[in-house]
């Protein structure tokens, strides 16, 4: 099918068909949370990868990113409040 009749609905968040699309194949998903540990490396909270630093020193470069990329300061703050042992690292940013 031709890309061009499908749009992003922000309502849904999900794309959607100006036209009748045509099903080629229906999957029956019983427990999607087992497809999707099966199929990502997924990591559950307090285990971490270990390519992530254990001081969490990653978040100031992850909220540095994201402020260059929307001018959202706010995000330090967040940092600063969800993960008070980081706010030396912040000290220039806030």
């Amino acid at each position: 099918m031709d890309g061009s009749t499908f749009r992003f609905d922000e309502y849904c968040n999900d794309f959607v068909s100006s036209e009748p699309v045509k099903v080629i194949e229906c999957i029956t998903i019983n427990n999607l949370f087992d497809v999707v540990m099966a199929k990502y490396n997924v990591f559950k909270y307090p285990n971490k990868p270990s390519w992530i630093p254990k001081d969490d020193s990653d978040i100031i470069s992850h909220a540095i990113k994201i402020v260059e990329m929307c001018g959202d300061k706010g995000v330090f703050e967040y940092v600063r409040t969800r993960f008070p042992h980081l706010e030396n690292g912040l000290g220039k940013y806030l």
